[in-house]
Formats: C-alpha cells, sequence, structure tokens
C-alpha cells in the first residue's frame, strides 16, 4: 500500500493526502484512511489528514461522522 510506504518513509511527520482530484470513495476508501491514520500515530507520533475532500467525497466523508477525524478543522 503506497500510503503505509509513505508513513514509513516519514516517520513522526504530519501526512497530508490530497484528494482534490478524487471524484467517488466508498466504504473501502474510508477503511484505508481510517486505517493509515492509525498507523501514521504509531509510528512515532506521527499523523494523516485528508485536504481538499470536495462534493460527493466531502459528503461521504460528513455522512458517515469521519470528517473531523481524517480531515481535522477544515472549512466545510
Amino acid at each position: 500500500m503506497w500510503l503505509a510506504e509513505l508513513i514509513r518513509a516519514h516517520p513522526g511527520q504530519p501526512i497530508e493526502a490530497d484528494l482534490a482530484g478524487v471524484r467517488f470513495m466508498d466504504s473501502t476508501g474510508i477503511r484505508v484512511f481510517i486505517n493509515a491514520q492509525a498507523k501514521a500515530a504509531n509510528v512515532q507520533g506521527g499523523s494523516l489528514y485528508i485536504i481538499n475532500a470536495h462534493g460527493l467525497v466531502r459528503d461521504l466523508l460528513q455522512i458517515t461522522g469521519v470528517y473531523n477525524v481524517l480531515c481535522g478543522n477544515q472549512p466545510t
């Protein structure tokens, strides 16, 4: 998984996943980001956040209640 490799390559650092070009996500995508965020936190206190989630992707994250967890305090 490319996210796992990125997290291992940058231990303890904040990582931003830019979803500006992503138009679709389902529960599998949410699970990937939740698991990656947990892994980042376990690797020397790093973090992973989604940025630029728009349209249906943002709606999905908000409806499922994970927007604030995965995106932090970004404006909606």
